[in-house]
Formats: C-alpha cells, sequence, structure tokens
C-alpha cells in the first residue's frame, strides 16, 4: 500500500499502527494522524464540502484542500492546477460521495445549484426580477437565467430584431418564388419551341389531320402557360400571343416568341 492511500485510510478513521487503543502513544502526544483521525469522523458529504471548497467567483475555480490525502497529493504535483487537479481530487477522495462528485465536477455553477437546493433556497429567477418557485431541498432547476443580465433579450430590441428577420425570410421567399416562376417560363418556351418544329414537320409530310390538331392545342395549352408566368414575372404579353383567341396553323407556327 502507497503513502498516499495510507494517508487516505487513516483520514477515513483508521486507526494508526504506531497507536494504541486510546489513540496515543504510551502518553505520548498524539500523532497527527491519530488528531486527523478522530477529527475525520463525518458523515460524506461534510466530509467532500470541508475537503473541496469551491469559491463562488466563477473565473477562479480555486480549490482549497484540507484533506490529508488531498494535501499531500498537492505537496508531491510540482505542477499542481487547482482547475484539473479538482476532479482528479473528487475521484480520488475516500469520503467522497458519488452524486455529490458527480455535481462539483461539472463546475462552479453547478456547485452553487446544489448549494441552494440543500439551503431551500430560490429557484429560477422571473422575468419581472423577484424570486420564482422555490424548489425543495435535493431537487435542482432546471435552469438559472436572471433577465436582468441580459436586458437586450427583454426590451423592444429583440422585437426589432425579430422584425428584421421576419422581412428578410419574406424577401427570400419572394426571390425564390421569382426564380421558379423565371425556371417555369423559360421550360415552356423551349417546349413551344419543340412543338413548332414537329407541327413544321407535319404538315410538311401531310400527316393525318388529327396530329395536327391535337399539336395546335399542345401548343395553345403552353402559350397560355407562357403568358401566365409572363404576367407573374412582369413580362409584356401581345395579344394573340397567350393563345386564347385560337388561330390558325400558321399564326401559331409563326408567333414570335419573346
Amino acid at each position: 500500500m502507497s503513502s498516499f492511500d495510507q494517508t487516505a485510510r487513516y483520514a477515513e478513521g483508521a486507526s494508526s499502527p504506531e497507536l494504541n487503543a486510546n489513540g496515543a502513544n504510551d502518553g505520548a502526544k498524539p500523532s497527527y494522524n491519530a488528531r486527523r483521525s478522530s477529527a475525520s469522523k463525518k458523515p460524506r458529504d461534510e466530509h467532500l464540502r470541508s475537503c473541496f471548497t469551491i469559491t463562488e467567483l466563477p473565473q477562479t475555480s480555486q480549490v482549497n484542500i484540507t484533506c490529508n490525502y488531498c494535501t499531500s497529493f498537492n505537496k508531491t504535483n510540482k505542477k499542481f492546477n487547482p482547475t484539473k487537479a479538482r476532479t482528479h481530487l473528487i475521484t480520488k477522495c475516500n469520503g467522497a460521495d458519488e452524486e455529490l462528485k458527480k455535481i462539483l465536477a461539472e463546475g462552479t455553477q453547478e456547485y452553487r445549484r446544489y448549494k441552494r437546493s440543500l439551503e431551500g433556497g430560490d429557484g429560477t429567477i422571473s422575468s419581472s426580477g423577484g424570486s420564482g418557485t422555490a424548489f425543495p431541498p435535493g431537487v435542482l432547476p432546471r435552469f438559472t437565467f436572471s433577465p436582468s443580465k441580459y436586458p437586450r433579450k427583454h426590451t423592444v430590441f429583440s422585437a426589432a430584431t425579430e422584425k428584421k428577420a421576419a422581412l428578410a425570410y419574406k424577401a427570400q421567399l419572394e426571390r425564390q418564388k421569382e426564380a421558379h416562376y423565371m425556371e417555369m417560363w423559360k421550360e415552356t418556351r423551349e417546349q413551344i419551341k419543340k412543338l413548332r418544329g414537329e407541327l413544321r414537320d407535319a404538315m410538311d409530310d401531310d400527316v393525318d389531320g388529327e396530329v395536327v390538331e391535337e399539336l395546335e392545342r399542345d401548343i395553345r395549352g403552353l402559350l397560355r402557360k407562357k403568358s401566365q408566368f409572363g404576367k407573374l414575372l412582369g413580362i409584356e404579353v401581345e395579344e394573340g400571343e397567350d393563345g386564347g383567341m385560337g388561330g390558325d396553323t400558321a399564326s401559331l407556327m409563326l408567333t414570335v416568341e419573346k
């Protein structure tokens, strides 16, 4: 067993082999381990709070080490870092309660929440700045957010920001809609060109009249569709180009594309 393990065992209440049953060595002054053994007979949570006292300032996670085992670790570790050593000490200390050990390892904020819950303090702070619902001992609040520390999130500034974001989102939707209309207008225009070519070939080859009529109906329908997208985009449509007036085959073949 290492000297650290022996020291930790004596800190938890084990008697030193050098001492007699009365905690003294034949009338001599009790050793440090004997005095520490009698003073460390506390509940585990009390022992941990005495060994690891984290300051209330969140910027400095300084650990005040009073445990015999942890003091030895501090002296032997030349590159002692309180922030890094906190997790190590909480893990190694035999007097650490599992639940409290986990809470302390998460940082000073969780420790302060745990401390308030033990004292029966208030939980979250209401929006008006007063105290909120009091949590029973042992129950941690979901979060502790104080609006007074962040005034911009609870003033007119927040409403103005949300309005600006809504306007930007609306403008983005309009741009997407316009791009969609333009894409459909171009696609319809290409389809009309293709059908006009088929109609011209059918007229040259003296194809059956039903085929020619079907091509004419398709071209008129596409012209109406193209006219609708053109109006949505603000494109002027000349009379007879929307396919609504019917027209003969020659007019459908010779309509000027815009």
